[in-house]
């Protein structure tokens, strides 16, 4: 998820038998997650919510894709800066554009920021600061979708499923020791010092502004879904929606499936939209993010085509 915080370092070495039992625990966990969401609702109603989808409000959705992941290359064009890692826009889109695909279609969220890393840090020689700069790019994201969603979480105190609340507070928890960490601190503390250089400083106004427009499009996108299956949009349902976007921005299933549609069937019916209608929500918006994501196949096909042309 382009908010999320990657909770393990993507270069960290680790035994090789490991990463293929790790890809299909994630596999079976996003299987199991949106088993049980579809087993727990009628899905009859789901599908027919599903074949009556109102296409000009769905592609609709499916067009905020582009503009958020132009929007998150300059967020990051601009982070890499800050740290002293140059990347222009015109490699930061391209890069930024393959790694969300990557991210949609393999295990754990953050294999396509793993991919963006290794090369921003092979341009630059510095590995580690390339990372950083990946990390703080989303934190900055991820930071202000803690703020929003601890907000919306009191609002929502007295009707929120068991256990929401506390994961909220643990998320968001997390986010602000990685911010405030000392420097000195093993792990974590060299990131969170980045994190401060390059998003508490006068001139990081911009983004922060980028951010908080980012997030604003990702709940837009949600409620464009909503429209598309011909659902009232009411401001009870808005005040869920962000809750949608941090259970994705957990790194542990597949594009943020699963975590997504059970989080949509256990909140949304509280704020008045039935359990099928929640999970089709939930579906549409994965198949518009996926569909969004779908251009970024086309970069290693234009990278191979400029390469064999002639210099």
């Amino acid at each position: 998820m382009w908010l999320g915080l990657p909770t393990k370092d993507p270069l960290a070495t680790e035994p090789a038998r490991s990463k293929p039992l790790q890809a299909l625990a994630t596999v079976a966990l996003t299987g199991g997650l949106v088993a049980w969401a579809l087993y727990s609702v009628d899905r009859a109603q789901v599908a027919e919510l599903l074949v009556q989808v109102k296409w000009p409000w769905f592609l609709a959705a499916v067009l905020l894709g582009p503009v958020q992941i132009a929007l998150s290359a300059w967020r990051w064009h601009r982070v890499s800066e800050r740290l002293e890692l140059p990347l222009p826009m015109s490699v930061a889109l391209p890069e930024l554009y393959f790694a969300t695909l990557i991210n949609q279609i393999m295990p754990s969220g953050v294999a396509g920021d793993g991919v963006r890393v290794f090369r921003h840090g092979r341009r630059s020689d510095s590995m580690r600061q390339a990372l950083h700069a990946a990390m703080v790019e989303r934190f900055s994201g991820h930071l202000l979708l803690c703020a929003l969603c601890c907000i919306l979480a009191l609002s929502l105190w007295a009707i929120a499923p068991v256990g929401m609340l506390p994961a909220v507070a643990v998320i968001s928890g997390g986010a602000l020791v990685a911010l405030i960490a000392p420097a000195k601190l093993p792990a974590i503390g060299p990131f969170a010092k980045d994190a401060r250089e390059a998003l508490l400083r006068k001139d990081s106004l911009g983004v922060w502004g980028v951010s908080a427009l980012l997030l604003a499009t990702f709940v837009a996108g949600l409620a464009l879904c909503v429209l598309a299956l011909g659902l009232p949009l009411s401001l009870s349902l808005l005040r869920g929606l962000p809750l949608l976007l941090l259970a994705m921005s957990v790194p542990l299933s597949l594009g943020g499936w699963g975590l997504r549609e059970v989080t949509a069937t256990l909140l949304l019916p509280s704020l008045g939209l039935p359990e099928e209608a929640a999970l089709a929500v939930s579906i549409t918006y994965g198949l518009s993010v996926l569909a969004g994501a779908l251009p970024g196949a086309l970069v290693p096909l234009l990278r191979l085509r400029a390469a064999s042309e002639p210099a």
